[in-house]
């Protein structure tokens, strides 16, 4: 996907005004492409075993009017 950015966001001309350079057309691109963030694996890992976890629950307070 393409796409120009707003002027409000990135100023190239303040590029060009810290370079003490005359100003010239400019504009900024964005760019997004689709990646994969981790290695694809040929399948999932095999389970071992399954482990019992215990969570404790506080105590209930019932107020009675």
């Amino acid at each position: 996907q393409l796409a120009v950015a707003g002027d409000d966001v990135n100023r190239p001309r303040e590029v060009w005004t810290a370079l003490n350079g005359t100003l010239r057309a400019s504009f900024t691109l964005i760019v997004t492409v689709a990646a994969d963030a981790y290695d694809w694996e040929t399948q999932a890992p095999q389970v071992e075993g399954v482990s019992p976890s215990v969570v404790p629950v506080p105590p209930v307070e019932v107020h009675r009017a």
